[in-house]
């Protein structure tokens, strides 16, 4: 079970807030961060600096929404073991990127490509998959190819991605503390 902050809510981290600035409400208790002051985030900081300025298991979800693809791989593994390092014991990372398949993937300022398998453990061991999701679309008339897609998300990559390319993957993950993400 979910610890509570001292209001008995979850507490929330918005990596990367941007236009998607959470507010607090009566269960859960967000602190949003940016590097744009323009945002107006709660923390401004550079999530390449590290250590980040919140003490050890300190949250309960963290939610980071086009944030991952901006790290090349040795900023994301360090990304990866500080979130690990924030949040608490059983708690999970919902990440949203692009599919690499999927034209938005492509921008100038994107270092990283994401398929189905991308947090393997041979390439981070201290990461454990709960859940992948595959987003085709948006579109309430064709949302139903999101159900199919998630069917198999592996196989939809394999076989379909390049006829009807995922927009994004939504990967829920946990990240252990007892698991040595080795950083070259």
């Amino acid at each position: 079970m979910q610890k509570l902050d001292n209001k008995n809510r979850r507490v929330c981290l918005n990596l990367g807030s941007g236009k998607s600035y959470k507010k607090s409400t009566e269960t859960e208790k967000w602190i949003n961060i940016d590097i744009n002051k323009d945002w107006k985030p709660d923390v401004l900081w550079e999530l390449n600096k590290f250590p980040w300025p919140f003490k050890n298991s300190t949250f309960d979800y963290v939610y980071a929404d086009n944030i991952l693809e901006h790290f090349d791989g040795i900023q994301l593994k360090k990304v990866i073991k500080e979130i690990g390092r924030i949040l608490k014991e059983d708690c999970f990372l919902e990440a949203i990127v692009p599919h690499f398949s999927n034209a938005a993937a492509h921008q100038i300022n994107h270092k990283m490509y994401f398929h189905v398998n991308f947090f393997h453990p041979l390439n981070m061991p201290n990461v454990k998959v709960r859940e992948v999701k595959l987003r085709l679309t948006m579109n309430k008339y064709l949302k139903w190819l999101n159900s199919l897609a998630n069917m198999n998300p592996f196989l939809w990559e394999r076989l379909f991605s390049y006829y009807y390319p995922p927009q994004m993957i939504i990967f829920k993950l946990s990240i252990s503390k007892k698991i040595e993400n080795k950083i070259r």
